[in-house]
């Protein structure tokens, strides 16, 4: 059964905001128990995850590891046409996530960090913004 567009955008808005918060309990709520994971850092970002993560809890652990101590903000955007969050440190683009949602919840995450393919996004992003 295919999810509506404006139930996507609250899921992607709801992840975010729960990255945001650092806190497991708040990304438990929003991750699907039987949650897939993968993040491609293109082996450029040290500690990142080399495969894929099964699991609402190993997810969420991944996820608080990979973003405390920095100041990083997360915002619901498109990706690739459908909701999703963007991740930046100040104003750089540090992470693209692509999710897939079901019963309400993130069931899929697809991140991507590698530096030559947000290099790509971020080109394409800033010839979106200009007039």
């Amino acid at each position: 059964m295919a999810v509506d567009r404006a139930e996507l955008e609250r899921v992607a808005r709801r992840f975010a905001a729960a990255c945001a918060s650092g806190e497991m309990e708040a990304l438990l709520e929003v991750l699907d128990p039987e949650v897939v994971g993968d993040f491609d850092s293109g082996g450029h970002i040290r500690g990142a995850p080399l495969d894929a993560i099964d699991g609402a809890e190993p997810i969420a652990t991944t996820l608080i590891g990979a973003f405390r101590n920095q100041r990083f903000t997360f915002v619901a955007d498109d990706v690739n046409g459908e909701p999703g969050v963007i991740a930046r440190l100040g104003a750089r683009v540090v992470a693209v996530i692509a999710l897939g949602v079901r019963r309400r919840r993130v069931d899929v995450i697809h991140a991507i960090g590698n530096p030559a393919k947000l290099n790509t996004f971020r080109r394409h992003q800033s010839h979106e913004c200009q007039g």
